[in-house]
């Protein structure tokens, strides 16, 4: 069973569920977010499929995978990561100013906190 994790940029300050329905700032390019990721986490092979970038890294200690699928204004609004140890995504939160979501916990990582809390 996969473990994902989902990282974007907040829409404000203020509880998730006061945010508005629309898309989080973009992240970057496709190109600039594989830099960042590959910066972060050297040796990422990457692969793409249909419209969709996967990404599948490993060290001696760890390993992750990542998908980024750009929206129709080409850009990267969401990064997921799968199979990995949140001190990893904790990292990559930091690297890329984001916050994460536990996707089965519904928890919530933010970097000015730096710790995980249930979701609002």
């Amino acid at each position: 069973m996969s473990y994902d994790y989902s990282l974007f940029k907040p829409l404000s300050d203020g509880p998730m569920s006061s945010w508005p329905v629309e898309l989080p700032k973009k992240l970057g390019s496709v190109e600039e977010v594989k830099q960042i990721l590959s910066a972060v986490f050297p040796n990422t092979d990457w692969e793409l499929c249909d419209d969709t970038w996967f990404g599948r890294w490993e060290s001696e200690a760890a390993y992750a995978e990542f998908q980024l699928t750009p929206e129709s204004d080409a850009g990267v609004h969401f990064l997921t990561m799968r199979r990995v140890e949140r001190a990893e995504v904790e990292r990559l939160c930091g690297h890329l100013d984001v916050i994460a979501i536990d996707s089965q916990t519904m928890e919530q990582y933010s970097n000015s906190s730096q710790r995980w809390r249930r979701t609002e």
